[in-house]
Protein backbone atom coordinates (compact mmCIF):
# COMPACT_ATOMS: atom_id res chain seq x y z
CA UNK A 1 0.00 0.00 0.00
CA UNK A 2 1.18 3.52 -0.74
CA UNK A 3 -0.01 6.27 1.56
CA UNK A 4 0.59 9.96 2.00
CA UNK A 5 -0.39 12.00 5.05
CA UNK A 6 0.42 15.52 6.24
CA UNK A 7 3.64 15.55 8.30
CA UNK A 8 2.52 17.28 11.50
CA UNK A 9 6.11 17.76 12.68
CA UNK A 10 7.24 19.40 9.42
CA UNK A 11 8.89 22.79 9.27
CA UNK A 12 5.85 24.17 7.43
CA UNK A 13 3.44 22.86 10.05
CA UNK A 14 5.44 24.49 12.82
CA UNK A 15 5.86 27.76 10.91
CA UNK A 16 2.36 28.24 9.54
CA UNK A 17 0.34 26.66 12.39
CA UNK A 18 -3.39 27.26 11.76
CA UNK A 19 -2.59 28.71 8.30
CA UNK A 20 -0.90 25.50 7.13
CA UNK A 21 -2.49 24.25 3.90
CA UNK A 22 -2.22 20.57 4.90
CA UNK A 23 -4.10 21.14 8.16
CA UNK A 24 -7.28 20.27 6.33
CA UNK A 25 -9.85 19.64 9.04
CA UNK A 26 -12.29 17.83 8.88
CA UNK A 27 -10.81 15.79 6.00
CA UNK A 28 -7.69 14.99 8.01
CA UNK A 29 -9.11 13.77 11.31
CA UNK A 30 -5.78 12.48 12.64
CA UNK A 31 -2.34 13.99 12.28
CA UNK A 32 0.91 12.07 12.16
CA UNK A 33 4.61 12.61 12.43
CA UNK A 34 7.05 9.96 11.30
CA UNK A 35 7.21 8.32 14.74
CA UNK A 36 3.43 8.05 15.14
CA UNK A 37 2.98 6.79 11.57
CA UNK A 38 5.62 4.09 12.13
CA UNK A 39 3.89 3.11 15.37
CA UNK A 40 0.47 2.89 13.67
CA UNK A 41 1.85 0.75 10.86
CA UNK A 42 3.81 -1.68 13.04
CA UNK A 43 1.00 -2.15 15.59
CA UNK A 44 -1.34 -3.04 12.72
CA UNK A 45 1.03 -5.60 11.20
CA UNK A 46 2.42 -3.46 8.38
CA UNK A 47 6.08 -3.21 7.51
CA UNK A 48 7.36 0.12 6.21
CA UNK A 49 9.32 -0.54 3.05
CA UNK A 50 10.15 3.10 2.32
CA UNK A 51 9.27 6.46 3.82
CA UNK A 52 9.98 9.93 2.46
CA UNK A 53 9.04 13.56 3.09
CA UNK A 54 9.48 14.63 -0.53
CA UNK A 55 6.16 15.09 -2.28
CA UNK A 56 6.22 16.91 -5.60
CA UNK A 57 2.44 16.62 -5.93
CA UNK A 58 1.60 18.48 -2.72
CA UNK A 59 4.78 20.06 -1.35
CA UNK A 60 5.48 23.15 -3.45
CA UNK A 61 1.84 24.14 -3.88
CA UNK A 62 1.15 23.55 -0.19
CA UNK A 63 3.89 26.00 0.75
CA UNK A 64 2.55 28.66 -1.63
CA UNK A 65 -1.04 28.26 -0.41
CA UNK A 66 0.17 28.38 3.21
CA UNK A 67 1.92 31.68 2.45
CA UNK A 68 -1.33 33.08 0.99
CA UNK A 69 -3.24 31.85 4.04
CA UNK A 70 -0.74 33.50 6.40
CA UNK A 71 -1.06 36.78 4.46
CA UNK A 72 -4.70 36.93 5.50
CA UNK A 73 -6.51 35.70 2.40
CA UNK A 74 -9.47 33.37 2.93
CA UNK A 75 -8.14 29.96 3.90
CA UNK A 76 -7.20 27.91 0.84
CA UNK A 77 -9.20 30.25 -1.41
CA UNK A 78 -6.98 29.85 -4.48
CA UNK A 79 -6.98 26.07 -4.10
CA UNK A 80 -10.78 26.02 -3.78
CA UNK A 81 -11.15 28.29 -6.82
CA UNK A 82 -8.94 25.95 -8.87
CA UNK A 83 -11.28 23.10 -7.91
CA UNK A 84 -14.22 25.14 -9.22
CA UNK A 85 -15.44 26.45 -5.87
CA UNK A 86 -15.09 30.17 -6.56
CA UNK A 87 -17.20 32.28 -4.21
CA UNK A 88 -19.27 35.02 -5.88
CA UNK A 89 -17.52 38.38 -5.94
CA UNK A 90 -14.09 36.89 -5.14
CA UNK A 91 -12.75 36.58 -8.69
CA UNK A 92 -10.46 39.62 -8.55
CA UNK A 93 -8.97 38.44 -5.25
CA UNK A 94 -8.28 35.01 -6.71
CA UNK A 95 -6.60 36.57 -9.75
CA UNK A 96 -4.38 38.62 -7.45
CA UNK A 97 -3.49 35.50 -5.43
CA UNK A 98 -2.66 33.63 -8.63
CA UNK A 99 -0.31 36.46 -9.65
CA UNK A 100 1.42 36.27 -6.24
CA UNK A 101 1.83 32.51 -6.63
CA UNK A 102 3.29 33.03 -10.12
CA UNK A 103 5.84 35.46 -8.67
CA UNK A 104 6.79 33.05 -5.88
CA UNK A 105 6.64 29.86 -7.94
CA UNK A 106 10.34 29.28 -8.60
CA UNK A 107 11.68 30.43 -5.24
CA UNK A 108 8.84 28.73 -3.34
CA UNK A 109 9.37 25.47 -5.19
CA UNK A 110 13.09 25.51 -4.42
CA UNK A 111 12.47 26.22 -0.73
CA UNK A 112 9.88 23.45 -0.60
CA UNK A 113 12.22 20.94 -2.19
CA UNK A 114 15.10 21.87 0.10
CA UNK A 115 13.02 21.62 3.28
CA UNK A 116 11.43 18.38 2.06
CA UNK A 117 14.75 16.57 2.19
CA UNK A 118 14.46 16.30 5.98
CA UNK A 119 11.23 17.91 7.18
CA UNK A 120 8.79 17.93 4.28
CA UNK A 121 5.10 18.66 4.72
CA UNK A 122 3.96 15.23 3.57
CA UNK A 123 4.94 11.75 4.75
CA UNK A 124 4.84 9.29 1.87
CA UNK A 125 5.21 5.64 2.79
CA UNK A 126 5.22 2.33 1.00
CA UNK A 127 4.04 -0.39 3.36
CA UNK A 128 3.29 -4.07 3.08
CA UNK A 129 1.30 -6.46 5.22
CA UNK A 130 3.26 -8.58 7.69
CA UNK A 131 6.71 -8.36 9.22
Amino acid sequence: MILAVPNFSSLESRRFKEHWFHLDIPWHKYHFNEKSLRYLMTTNDFKIVRISTICLEQGPYGLLQSILNAMGWRKNELYEAMKGNLKPGRGIYVVFQALLVALLLISGSLVSLLTSIREGPVLKAVVQRGN
